[in-house]
């Protein structure tokens, strides 16, 4: 059992959307023990990859202080996609139990009508300047505990966006040039840990050049 438990925590951390399919075909009550017998921050991705709606019918299954911790762990405006699907008495209880800045900022949202644009504000988006070194970025991501971020956005001058770059694509670029820090010649030069986005690229090219 125990081995079973760990292969489908393993499977949902890695494939939540996949999971996430999966859970919305079954009975309420079976998602919601799934739910119930799982760690909240491993699930958390599963539960915003479902619809909202299915979403809200698991969580009307489960307890006050498991549906906190799922939402809590979810961040605020996927949190808030399956809020709006939850009666409002208990929705303002479920709020309540959130962390200060998040219940603030979900009230506020929830105030706004469902088909106003103001509804939809994220308050939890993460905007650096665009020549941000890449370790510092993750950094940043890691430090926001309890909140899922899959997008991190550049902004230049007059905080004016000039992109966007998913986190795991960040990530795997970091690897992409650690692994090139190891395979560089000493006539190249070392990789600095501090190295932007734009310069592990370059990076990253030559030492694809240089093994062809």
């Amino acid at each position: 059992m125990a081995e079973d438990a760990r292969l489908t925590l393993a499977f949902v951390e890695a494939h939540p959307g996949d999971a996430a399919r999966v859970l919305e075909r079954l009975p309420t009550a079976q998602a919601a023990a799934f739910f119930a017998a799982l760690p909240a921050r491993a699930l958390a991705p599963t539960l915003g990859a479902m619809l909202p709606i299915a979403a809200g019918r698991v969580l009307a299954e489960l307890a006050d202080d498991a549906t906190v911790a799922l939402l809590s762990a979810l961040g605020t405006q996927p949190a808030l996609s399956v809020l709006r699907h939850v009666p409002e008495a208990r929705r303002a209880r479920l709020v309540a139990g959130l962390p200060a800045t998040t219940a603030i900022a979900s009230r506020l949202l929830l105030g706004y009508p469902d088909d106003s644009v103001g509804a939809w504000t994220d308050p939890e988006v993460v905007a650096l300047p665009g020549d941000t070194a890449v370790e510092e970025v993750l950094s940043r991501v890691r430090a926001m505990h309890g909140t899922l971020v899959e997008e991190v956005y550049s902004v230049g001058v007059g905080e004016r966006l000039l992109g966007a770059d998913s986190c795991n694509k960040r990530a795997q670029r970091q690897q992409t040039a650690q692994h090139a820090q190891r395979a560089l010649q000493p006539g190249l030069g070392s990789l600095s840990r501090g190295v932007c986005l734009c310069g592990l690229v370059k990076v990253a090219n030559r030492c694809r050049q240089r093994m062809t």
